[in-house]
């Protein structure tokens, strides 16, 4: 079973440490309820946060791609 790392903390402290985050790591800010997803190299300010559209979720599908949407995603998480 594959294990899915994640981090959190406050959107604060996160942009005042300005972490490289792990290429697939998610990180979330517990204080805004938004999530980035790392790439390995990109600095947190640099990184945009995940968006999903609402249309995605009606459709079932996620960006241009049309993959599947997480779970994760639909929980808030």
């Amino acid at each position: 079973m594959a294990v899915i790392n994640t981090q959190r903390g406050t959107a604060a402290a996160l942009t005042a440490t300005n972490p490289v985050i792990a290429d697939g790591q998610i990180v979330y800010e517990t204080d805004t309820g938004l999530c980035k997803i790392g790439d390995g190299v990109t600095a947190w300010t640099s990184l945009r946060y995940v968006t999903v559209r609402a249309n995605d979720i009606t459709s079932g599908t996620l960006d241009a791609a049309r993959e599947p949407i997480h779970p994760f995603l639909l929980m808030g998480g």
